[in-house]
């Protein structure tokens, strides 16, 4: 963004120690191709340097667009509104999970984000839970995949964002199908 000092970061950084990088690409829309970077202010000139060596700029009217929407207050609405939705959607999975998947997969409620990772039973193969769930028509990711070393235990990790109530009781349903057979 051209201007991230308008961004304001809810925890001070009172050593100068903390960058923080965000993208708008999962909060607004996947092809907004923009990010933030808020860096400590003796960095920024090393930060800008590095930028212009990777590439030039981002578009300055997608840049000139999201910041009047943040100035303007409607990024902060749009974000209020899709908390309460995820909460809303994560809330549906969690009930559905303990209705369908009891003994199954071990699924609680987390304070923010748009997965959860629902932890199988000791033993179990992620990766073949995972691919069972496809056959299935469920995309539900091995957190495996996402760890450098094996891990005690099998999980999968479970979308919700995307998809409305309906389609997460249905998607259960089916990978309680999946992961029985």
């Amino acid at each position: 963004m051209r201007d991230a000092r308008s961004l304001r970061c809810r925890d001070s950084d009172q050593d100068g120690r903390v960058i923080y990088l965000g993208t708008f690409s999962k909060t607004i829309f996947p092809s907004t191709r923009l990010g933030c970077l808020v860096v400590p202010k003796d960095l920024s000139n090393i930060f800008i340097a590095a930028r212009a060596l990777i590439d030039r700029h981002s578009p300055s009217l997608d840049q000139a667009i999201l910041a009047d929407f943040i100035n303007e207050g409607h990024f902060t609405r749009h974000i209020r509104k899709m908390r309460k939705l995820y909460a809303e959607r994560q809330q549906v999975l969690v009930e559905a999970a303990g209705r369908d998947l009891t003994g199954v997969l071990e699924l609680k409620p987390a304070e923010a984000g748009m997965h959860l990772v629902a932890w199988l039973p000791p033993g179990v193969s992620d990766k073949s839970a995972s691919g069972k769930a496809a056959r299935y028509g469920v995309e539900a990711a091995p957190l495996s995949a996402y760890a450098e070393t094996p891990q005690a235990r099998g999980a999968l990790v479970l979308g919700y964002a995307a998809v409305n109530a309906k389609q997460i009781k249905a998607g259960l349903r089916r990978l309680s199908q999946a992961l029985s057979s």
